[in-house]
């Protein structure tokens, strides 16, 4: 039963150690200096209509750099009858992962600048979803920082490329102020090419001793258990005595021959028994 019970506890050990060690690493990706793995960057098409947001002086919107990751936005503005209107503003980012997340800054006033924001994600080439800020009369200034306008939980990791276009079918005006892009995957002791190891593979190594090591003593301990338990052997049966003082046989039972019959006394010094002794 208690061994039964050990493999059981071992079982779930086991179990929840392989998840912990599937831990999912983020990686953020700037809209200026890229991929910190990879190195890889955001690619803006066209480039022309794309700007440096920390040093754009055409641009209306001045966020606060302290505010946004690493200090840098990527800016483009859309309206109807711009030299651009009729473009298609798209940022893409190819990545290895089972999450992403795409992080901008919303502007809240109506104008200076315009803060209306409309977005189309694309996944794959595949239209994935959209995000609509409208802005509010009452509000007429500030942002708001790092705020997710679009995530996506795949089913396993694998290759995928995130597209951010500016407006979609609409023809409104729109502007878009690209922070960064957030993808996760599941970072194990080795890596993937072109991927070096992070501070999470230190992590689920050391976190691997500790629980071996926990597994192997409770192994230890149900071993010990088990022999001990065995080493004991089968407990003796005490024997009774049937002439103690204190023990008084039934006298029931079937009628025995008179002539085997012998009469014995036993006097504990406080009463007298006559006992009927078969020779």
């Amino acid at each position: 039963m208690f061994f039964a019970l050990a493999l059981q506890i071992l079982a779930l050990c086991l179990f929840f150690t392989a998840d912990s060690f599937a831990l999912l690493a983020n990686v953020t990706v700037d809209d200026q200096l890229g991929d910190p793995l990879t190195l890889n960057k955001i690619v803006y098409s066209p480039a022309s209509e794309w700007n440096f947001g920390p040093t754009c002086r055409t641009c209306s919107a001045h966020p606060d750099p302290s505010q946004t990751s690493s200090g840098t936005w990527h800016d483009t503005y859309q309206f109807p009858g711009s030299e651009n209107d009729n473009k298609t503003l798209t940022a893409s980012y190819s990545f290895m992962g089972s999450h992403v997340y795409v992080q901008c800054v919303i502007a809240l006033s109506s104008t200076n600048p315009p803060g209306r924001t409309e977005m189309t994600f694309f996944l794959d080439e595949e239209e994935a979803g959209t995000f609509l800020h409208e802005v509010d009369p009452v509000q007429q200034t500030g942002f708001l920082y790092h705020v997710t306008v679009f995530s996506k939980e795949f089913d396993f990791e694998d290759n995928h490329t995130i597209t951010v276009q500016n407006r979609g079918q609409t023809h409104n005006q729109s502007l878009l102020l690209l922070d960064s892009i957030i993808y996760s995957y599941n970072d194990d002791t080795q890596s993937s090419p072109g991927r070096p190891p992070t501070h999470h593979s230190k992590v689920a190594a050391l976190a691997g001793g500790i629980v071996g090591s926990l597994l192997g003593l409770m192994l230890c301990g149900v071993s010990i258990f088990l022999l001990r338990r065995r080493s004991r052997g089968p407990k003796p049966i005490l024997a009774l005595d049937p002439f103690s003082a204190h023990c008084i046989p039934s006298t029931s039972g079937p009628a025995r021959d008179a002539s085997a019959r012998k009469s014995a006394r036993v006097d504990d010094g406080e009463a007298s028994v006559e006992l009927d002794v078969v020779s």
